[in-house]
């Protein structure tokens, strides 16, 4: 039962980490990713949420 809570944090992590980095490449360059470009009416915004929002999980999961 432990190996399965390894896994299960390190998904969450790769998860959150990843909506973070995101996050932080819109706001430092204002980009987004493709899905999202039509979408999104302001990038920096978005990207400042994002961080916010991955943040949480990646300092549940340790």
């Amino acid at each position: 039962m432990d190996q399965y809570w390894y896994w299960a944090a390190t998904a969450v992590l790769l998860a959150s980490l990843s909506s973070g980095a995101l996050g932080a490449l819109a706001i430092a360059t204002g980009r987004m990713p493709p899905w999202l470009r039509h979408r999104t009416l302001r990038p920096r915004p978005w990207g400042y949420g994002t961080v916010c929002a991955g943040a949480g999980p990646a300092l549940w999961a340790p």
